[in-house]
């Protein structure tokens, strides 16, 4: 991806500069508005497809967890060890 300081001078040339510019200059701003906007766009795409596959990982991570917790908490209440439990969550702080 382009640098954005690069993308933001070479934006606030063309803008305060445009009625010093000539022929050849002015058919290169659409160009390079373009090719900007289509870099811009595929790095954002990019970005999009991670954070999807991220957020896809960690929401089976938490079905996994989710089934360890309650076996877990099945294996408590078999045991009855609940006041017992209790008793360790709160001196751990967790409740």
């Amino acid at each position: 991806m382009t640098d954005r300081s690069f993308l933001i001078k070479k934006l606030n040339y063309y803008i305060e500069n445009y009625d010093d510019l000539n022929e050849k200059e002015r058919l290169q701003i659409p160009y390079f508005i373009l090719t900007t906007t289509k870099d811009q766009m595929e790095e954002l795409f990019k970005l999009l497809k991670e954070s999807s596959e991220n957020t896809n990982y960690l929401l089976e991570r938490n079905k996994e967890l989710t089934k360890y917790v309650e076996h877990f908490q099945e294996f408590i209440t078999e045991s009855n060890l609940n006041k017992r439990y209790d008793a360790y969550v709160k001196w751990k702080g967790v409740i």
